[in-house]
């Protein structure tokens, strides 16, 4: 491959500002497709409007264009690709592999889908999500970071969810759609999205699209070994009553998940 074809991204969810361990990750990704000459793009990954907040696009962005990080183009919104989503769902309707859901989190639980709904006779004009149909082929990954992994998807989640019962497009869909379109041929990102791998890669195979290589670095964790996140309050700002306010960075250390 021409490595001026080489095409890399980032793509945080505006639920807070940018922590450490967010920030390594975008930087691990922008020195590595720059070093190859390659291009780097920034999207925002606001598909669920549930979990944005205000302003968290402006200080994310500005907290990049701070750290000298410089993207190609404009920076793009998954909320604005609802669209495309829908065109995907409808090929894979075609090709049968879908079926409509009326399981709930509750019912759901913990744990790969049981897959209840495959057999069961649901009435669409109700609130429905909709699911694939997994086979159990082995899928291969042939990580940067980690090597060869094999593993299930539908061991590891279920028939999982592309289209949700309040009508928003699922992550492992979006993600899939987003980066192939935009060409992109290199993600790095932090190891506990790893098993996110495998159903994404089912569908770039069920679509028959060239999956991007992928490397999935060490997350970065707290003292207590406890991952970096927005949940836990990680990072440069975080949230409170939907509003963003500055919080000190804890100190961190680097852990390899076992």
């Amino acid at each position: 491959m021409n490595l001026a074809n080489l095409v890399g991204r980032f793509a945080p969810t505006p639920s807070g500002g940018l922590h450490m361990g967010s920030i390594c990750t975008a930087l691990a990704s922008y020195l590595n497709i720059k070093a190859q000459g390659g291009r780097w793009y920034l999207r925002i990954d606001d598909l669920d409007a549930t979990r944005v907040v205000a302003g968290a696009s402006t200080l994310i962005i500005k907290t990049l264009e701070a750290l000298g990080l410089e993207w190609s183009g404009e920076v793009t919104y998954q909320s604005s690709n609802a669209s495309k989503y829908e065109e995907v769902i409808a090929t894979l309707e075609t090709s049968g592999v879908l079926y409509p859901c009326i399981c709930t989190r509750k019912i759901v639980g913990k744990g790969p889908y049981k897959g209840t709904c495959r057999k069961r006779t649901v009435d669409t004009s109700t609130p429905h999500s909709l699911r694939v149909r997994l086979d159990d082929r082995p899928i291969r990954l042939k990580d940067l970071t980690k090597g060869l992994i094999i593993g299930r998807a539908d061991q590891l989640f279920g028939d999982f969810v592309l289209r949700r019962m309040d009508g928003y497009h699922t992550y492992h869909l979006a993600t899939v759609v987003d980066d192939s379109n935009a060409g992109v041929t290199e993600i790095i990102r932090g190891d506990d999205l790893l098993h996110s791998t495998f159903p994404q890669l089912w569908l770039y195979k069920k679509l028959g699209i060239r999956a991007p290589t992928y490397s999935h670095i060490l997350t970065v964790k707290d003292v207590n070994g406890v991952k970096l996140s927005k949940q836990t309050g990680a990072g440069g700002s975080h949230t409170r009553h939907g509003h963003l306010r500055s919080v000190r960075l804890s100190r961190v250390s680097w852990y390899s998940s076992p």
